[in-house]
């Protein structure tokens, strides 16, 4: 149902913001100083 959808959706956000976070650290810092 409804609540199924949310949390289906929420844990797709969740892993899409570990996964944003992971390439960031990742970065050499030459980039991020940019």
């Amino acid at each position: 149902g409804q609540a199924g959808l949310v949390a289906a959706q929420q844990d797709l956000l969740d892993g899409l913001s570990r996964e944003i976070a992971a390439a960031l650290a990742a970065q050499p810092a030459w980039l991020r100083s940019q």
